[in-house]
């Protein structure tokens, strides 16, 4: 058992952190999804390119 469990106030600001932590992660995921998605997008532009090409 950690001394901090009893401590009200360090609780709280551990409950602070964990949350602000979580926050962090979310936006994180959420831009490295929207990145992906672009980059994927960019490379399925440039295959269709290179098969036009290879057509003509």
């Amino acid at each position: 058992m950690s001394n901090y469990d009893n401590d009200s106030e360090m609780k709280e600001v551990m409950q602070n952190f964990n949350k602000e932590t979580e926050q962090r992660f979310y936006e994180y995921d959420k831009h490295m999804i929207k990145n992906r998605q672009k980059c994927k997008d960019q490379c399925d532009k440039e295959i269709e390119q290179i098969i036009f090409k290879m057509q003509n």
